[in-house]
């Protein structure tokens, strides 16, 4: 039997103490970005699914949480990994960043940069779908696949090669591209709020492809500049791309 695991983080603020500031500029809808995503992955199917909001994401928790899902999961298994709030930008130290500069997840108290996430990629068994999404600033590449970054500045959907020691496969939504802003309301995200007026309660069927050009459409439609990124990695990839978006078949 397939499992599925979703892990589902949402900041409103953060820290004060970590970042400066009251920790409540912007992001004020991204927990009930959470809560809308729960009721689309519900939608599909039986997943374990896991929340963590404002102060509960904690760069720790967050990490520790897909490193959870890493030791758990199997071949044929499912991981989505849902992020809502500021995506920040941090001085590149190894040298893997074309525009010097590493993309981050904010969580709580600290930021997660992308070279974390990439190392725990590593950790999921051969043959485990991934599916990312982040809702962020600068989150066109913050998966950290390097190999996606090729034609990043060509095209809004880049195929991966190889990653040297990364065995499962991996789909990643940025709400926009790297150096774009990701804009949000009150009551949501905008990238958020398309991702669930395509999806329309469940009834959409098309593949990850057909998503992300719908979300985009709807992006555009709203009069929002932000360009949906779409990613993918790994060998067979291709029967998992051209799938419906979450499901666990």
């Amino acid at each position: 039997m397939v499992r599925g695991i979703a892990l589902l983080v949402g900041l409103k603020s953060v820290d004060p103490a970590a970042y400066g500031g009251d920790g409540a500029e912007g992001c004020h809808g991204c927990e009930h970005d959470v809560d809308n995503m729960v009721k689309v992955i519900s939608s599909v199917g039986k997943y374990e699914i896991n929340i963590l909001k404002t102060r509960q994401a904690t760069a720790s928790a967050i990490t520790t949480g897909i490193g959870a899902a890493a030791r758990t999961l199997k071949s044929g298994d499912m991981f989505v990994f849902y992020y809502s709030g500021h995506g920040g930008l941090k001085t590149d130290i190894n040298g893997d960043e074309a525009d010097q500069y590493d993309e981050t997840l904010v969580a709580y108290d600290q930021q997660i940069i992308d070279d974390e996430l990439a190392k725990l990629w590593l950790e999921f068994a051969p043959s485990v779908r991934i599916v990312m999404l982040s809702d962020s600033c600068n989150s066109g590449t913050n998966d950290n696949i390097v190999a996606m970054r090729t034609n990043q500045q060509a095209t809004p959907i880049n195929f991966a090669g190889k990653v040297p020691g990364m065995q499962a496969q991996l789909i990643h939504f940025g709400a926009c591209r790297d150096g774009q802003a990701s804009a949000g309301y009150g009551q949501g995200s905008a990238f958020t709020l398309a991702l669930c007026e395509v999806w329309k309660n469940g009834s959409f069927s098309g593949t990850y492809p057909q998503f992300h050009a719908a979300i985009k459409n709807s992006l555009k439609a709203r009069g929002e500049f932000q360009e949906p990124q779409l990613n993918c990695y790994g060998e067979g990839v291709d029967d998992f791309y051209n799938s419906r978006p979450f499901s666990l078949s």
